[in-house]
């Protein structure tokens, strides 16, 4: 490195010198700048990433009081429920993190046991719960192309992610917007991950700044897997890839009580949310028939072994359970029942 009191960055040193290159680097910085947080968590992160678990339980021990900063303590969290199993144990962690601070991630608070909606304002007077998969980009295209008028090349930017925090809006504006959701049937939601994002998308090899042609797996997984693959090594790809975490946790992680919405669609019918979202705007007239195509999922379904489709309704049974939407009824409304369940601690990654 030019800079040896600079902290390499993943990224770049996987593509030239491998994993081993860069934790010869990692150890080697940390060696000179013993104090630089940063540095300790991405080693700590490191080790878990690649299977040294001993090693990754002994230097959490040597971080002492910096063990209780968050972002220590979800990484001990994941090492609990994707390695040992131990879901109380990481509930306790995680539980302890939403308790302190309500904008910790959404996915703390739903491992936490913690059942509360995620929010991002699309417009004033508009709340919208995005979840990974569900049609999110063309609802937001819509938004900023139709009601901002504004670029919508990159419409996720501006808006927040779940995955690494929570948003806090007061009593008086979720009493007055709109709240609106997507709900998809969620073995489509995964298998349509898979298809688009780590195949299509090459997302996995991206995440780390590589090329599937070129390095074909990453700490021990397959950049491609197949879906068989993916399934089967599923707890590590949840544990690698920040990108399968986020894309995969269930879509109870983002929701509460569902009679708290004004509209609830199912993936299907985008169209028609955006339509009645922009009649509830104000816009009535200026409405296209259909969404922004961006990000709307193909309605061809793919044919799944019985084996695969088993698997995945079980890895999603707590959204079955408290979504009660099966295949064969697509339309939702405020009558679904909302979360109430303990299952999801227990049976996500099972």
């Amino acid at each position: 490195m030019d800079n040896l009191n600079l902290k390499p960055k993943i990224r770049e040193v996987l593509r030239a010198r491998g994993i081993d290159g860069y934790k010869f680097e990692l150890e080697s910085y940390l060696s000179r700048v013993k104090d630089d947080f940063s540095g300790q968590v991405d080693y700590l992160a490191f080790l878990l990433k690649n299977e040294e678990y001993a090693s990754f339980r002994n230097y959490f021990e040597t971080l002492g009081k910096l063990s209780r900063r968050p972002r220590v303590a979800r990484l001990m969290a994941k090492y609990l429920m994707f390695v040992e199993g131990d879901y109380e144990q990481a509930r306790g962690i995680l539980a302890g993190l939403s308790q302190r601070d309500p904008m910790q991630p959404a996915w703390v608070h739903y491992f936490g046991g913690v059942r509360k909606p995620y929010y991002t304002r699309l417009h004033d007077g508009l709340l919208y719960t995005a979840i990974p998969k569900n049609a999110s980009t063309s609802l937001k295209t819509f938004i900023l192309r139709s009601v901002q008028k504004v670029d919508d090349s990159r419409p996720h930017e501006g808006f927040g992610n779940p995955f690494f925090s929570f948003q806090s809006y007061s009593a008086e504006e979720l009493e007055s917007s709109l709240k609106v959701l997507i709900l998809r049937r969620p073995e489509d939601r995964l298998v349509s991950y898979h298809g688009k994002n780590i195949i299509g998308e090459d997302s996995l090899a991206y995440e780390y700044g590589l090329d599937s042609s070129e390095v074909p797996d990453l700490f021990g997984l397959k950049l491609q897997p197949t879906l068989e693959e993916f399934l089967d090594n599923f707890a590590r790809y949840c544990l690698v890839f920040n990108d399968v975490f986020h894309h995969s946790l269930p879509q109870a992680a983002y929701i509460g009580d569902l009679s708290t919405y004004d509209y609830i669609y199912d993936v299907s019918e985008v169209n028609e949310l955006v339509v009645q979202v922009g009649l509830s705007l104000g816009m009535a007239g200026q409405v296209a028939a259909e969404a922004p195509r961006e990000m709307v999922g193909t309605r061809k379904k793919k044919e799944l072994d019985p084996d695969i489709t088993r698997r995945l309704k079980d890895l999603y049974s707590d959204d079955y359970a408290a979504l009660s939407f099966a295949s064969a009824n697509p339309k939702l409304s405020n009558g679904v029942r909302a979360y109430a369940g303990e299952s999801c601690t227990v049976r996500f990654l099972k």
